[in-house]
Order: structure tokens, then C-alpha cells, then sequence
């Protein structure tokens, strides 16, 4: 395959195919592959010269995306992706007598006609000699074909206008398609021993709703707060599969109570208060001996796994404190804001603290300076999960001194 050094070669290779034919053509003069704005010229004493400018390289659209991606999802190179490139050359001749410069561009261009595709014989006799007869361009498995191309006036007038010199007898070539390849080492997989066919029909599970239950006896209530200790139901369609399990923020869990297709019951893991992602994920059992693969996912659905206030009490001592006992745990980095909202008042005062635990637990004490005394309905909000109260508003309370 080509390396770096592609390009070069390709030129000269095409400037030897033009030189070579000079002399029997019954012409004189030099072939060059010069920029444009490097060539000498002088009205007076013009010489007579052809000259081959590669002035733009484009990806070539056939094989630009053939050997994507080039490196595994851990990072490691797997192959040396094509560097694929169209190159686009303008072919000038210049001439000290008058019809000189035509008859030269006429001359390459016939020369260019006759070669439209590039022989491997060619190119290895016109790169001989190094660097670029190490380009390896006789080797890459596409053919490099000429082509004429078509610019419009105003394409042609921008072009020498960026060229930075004087217009002059031109023709315009595409070399399609050159090859380049990376020298890296990669890594290659071994070869497959025996090939296994599996037709499986489209099958993706779909979430409808997240709903819980307190217990095995007790029933299963839409829109409740899902506290520690419940068992989460899903439903949905399609919900079994070959080999199930359940993504929760990341985490994935196969301890079903109840698996069918249109519900699925799990345990609330154990896992932090506020909101978390669901999704089903399904399996599939292939190779010899069977190993698990990827199958089917379900989109994501949220839910929020509130705290539960297991106890509430006042702690003795100069500074007024509310030690509350909560499951789950209350995580380092949560943020955490205490209610307390006075019953059995005519004009009940409300509260409201922030709190920032300082290390995991179950136990938090939070300081209430501020708080008089009285009887307060206590609620907590963990991430904006808040905790579990009665619907009659009477626990969990708390009576501050």
C-alpha cells in the first residue's frame, strides 16, 4: 500500500510519462512540476517548458468511510484506515515562438489521453530511485486513472487569480483514486473457526409505566412514593427475553420476583434517595459454548426513590439539634433541606434548613437555631426527593423544647 509519499510519486510519474515522448514528438523543452508563481518568465526570453502543478487534493468520496472506525471501544488501534485522495493538476506550457506553447500542451494533453489509467509496469520504471521508489504506489489495490477535468471561466480566472501569475495555455486533470496508508502496528483478531448464523426477530422491550408495591401482599399502587425495602413493577410490552436484567443508574440487577412479558417486579436495590434511570436490557445466548451478547434495549424511564424519616428526635445540649434516623443512607455529596411545619397552631410557623453532610450515614444532625418551640410535622427533601408523611399530616412529628 502507498505511504506518505504517494503524492510525490504520482507526480513523477506523470512528469516522466510526459518527458519521455519530448524527442519523438520532434519536440524540445523541459518538464517541471513547479508552483506556478515559481516560474521564471520573461517576455523576452521565454523558455520553452511544460509544467505539472498539483494545486488541490480532495477525500475521495468512494472510500473515504470504508475502514472506519480504526480503533476498538477500548481505545486500541485495530487498522490502518485509507487516507483516500483525489488530486487535481493544472498543466501549463510556455513557449519563446509563437504557437510553441500549444503545441506543447497538445502534446501532453495527448499524452494523458493515452494514459488514462496508470499501468503498475509504468509507475515501478518512472520510481526508480529513492525516496520515492519506496512509495509503494505501484502496490495499492486501486488503479490511478486520468482524467480530464471541466472548470467554467470564472472557476479558471479564480484559480490564477490564487495562483499569483499570469494566465497561460492550461489544461485541467483529476488522478483518481491514490491510496494512503498508515505504517503502524495494529491489532488483528484471530480468524473465525466456525461461522454461526442466528436469525433473531426484532424484539425491544418497551417501559409504559414504574410503579411499586410496599410488599408481596400488598397491592400495586400507581403515582405512590417508592421508599427503600419496596419492590419497583414495571410495565410495558415485551418486556421477557432470553437473558433478562434491569439497568438502574447504571447498575445492572436479574433478582426478579416476576418476570412476564407485559410486568416485571424487582426489589428497590440499594441505592441512593432521589431520581434514578430504569431501562430493560435483553441478551442473547450465542456462540459454542453460548456466551451472552448484546441484544435489545429499552429506552430509559426515571423514577425517584424517596427518603424514609425512621426517627426524629431533639438532641440535648447548648445548640438546638434534630437528630433524624433515614434510610437509605444519606451520601456525602447529596444536598439535603429540612421542613418542619408547626401543627395544631393558629398562626403555624415553617421552617426550612440546609444541610451538608459531611461523610455517608444513616444518622444526620441537623442544627435549628432558629426554631421555637412546638409540635412540627418534619420532612426531609434529598436531591429533591422528598421524604415519605402520612396523608393525615400527623408523622412523622417532632416536639421541640
Amino acid at each position: 500500500m502507498s505511504n506518505f509519499r504517494a503524492i510525490a510519486a504520482v507526480t513523477q510519474v506523470l512528469k516522466g510519462i510526459l518527458n519521455n515522448g519530448l524527442t519523438a514528438a520532434d519536440l524540445t523543452g523541459t518538464v517541471t512540476a513547479l508552483p506556478l508563481d515559481k516560474i521564471d518568465v520573461d517576455n523576452t526570453n521565454e523558455v520553452k517548458q511544460l509544467n505539472l502543478y498539483m494545486y488541490l487534493s480532495n477525500p475521495n468520496p468512494g472510500w473515504r468511510n470504508q475502514d472506519l472506525p480504526y480503533r476498538n471501544s477500548e481505545g486500541q488501534r485495530v487498522s490502518n484506515p485509507y487516507l483516500a485522495l483525489d488530486l487535481n493538476y493544472v498543466l501549463t506550457a510556455f513557449g519563446d515562438e509563437e504557437l510553441y506553447a500549444e503545441q506543447l500542451l497538445g502534446y501532453g494533453m495527448l499524452v494523458f489521453h493515452e494514459h488514462g489509467v496508470l499501468p503498475k509496469e509504468l509507475i515501478d520504471t518512472e520510481l526508480t530511485t529513492p525516496p520515492l521508489s519506496v512509495a509503494g504506489l505501484s502496490n495499492q489495490i486501486e488503479q490511478i486513472k486520468i482524467t480530464q477535468d471541466v472548470l467554467s471561466t470564472e472557476e479558471v480566472s479564480h484559480l490564477w487569480t490564487s495562483f499569483g501569475a499570469k494566465h497561460r495555455q492550461s489544461a485541467y486533470y483529476k488522478i483518481t483514486v491514490v491510496l494512503i496508508e498508515n505504517e503502524k502496528p495494529s491489532r488483528v483478531a484471530l480468524p473465525v473457526q466456525q461461522p454461526l448464523i442466528y436469525v433473531q426477530p426484532f424484539k425491544q422491550p418497551v417501559i409504559t409505566k414504574v410503579s411499586s408495591r410496599a410488599t408481596a401482599i400488598e397491592p400495586i399502587i400507581d403515582n405512590q412514593k417508592i421508599l427503600a425495602g419496596y419492590d419497583l413493577v414495571i410495565k410495558g410490552t415485551q418486556l421477557k427475553g432470553d437473558l433478562n436484567s434491569v439497568n438502574i443508574s447504571g447498575e445492572q440487577y436479574d433478582n426478579f420476583l416476576k418476570i412476564e412479558n407485559d410486568e416485571l417486579i424487582i426489589p428497590v436495590p440499594d441505592i441512593k434517595a432521589g431520581l434514578h434511570s430504569v431501562q430493560i436490557i435483553h441478551e442473547l445466548n450465542m456462540g459454542s459454548p453460548p456466551t451472552p451478547h448484546r441484544g435489545f434495549t429499552s429506552s430509559a424511564e426515571a423514577f425517584v426513590l424517596s427518603p424514609q424519616i425512621d426517627s426524629v428526635s431533639e438532641v440535648a445540649g447548648d445548640t438546638k439539634q434534630l437528630q433524624i434516623q433515614i434510610t437509605p443512607e444519606i451520601k456525602e455529596a447529596q444536598k439535603v433541606s429540612l421542613f418542619l411545619d408547626e401543627l395544631a397552631s393558629p398562626t403555624p410557623k415553617s421552617y426550612i434548613f440546609n444541610f451538608k453532610p459531611d461523610a455517608d450515614s444513616n444518622t444526620i444532625n441537623i442544627p435549628i437555631e432558629d426554631a421555637e418551640a412546638g409540635d412540627y410535622l418534619v420532612r426531609l427533601r434529598v436531591d429533591n426527593a422528598e421524604s415519605w408523611i402520612a396523608n393525615d399530616y400527623q408523622t412523622p412529628t417532632v416536639t421541640i423544647t
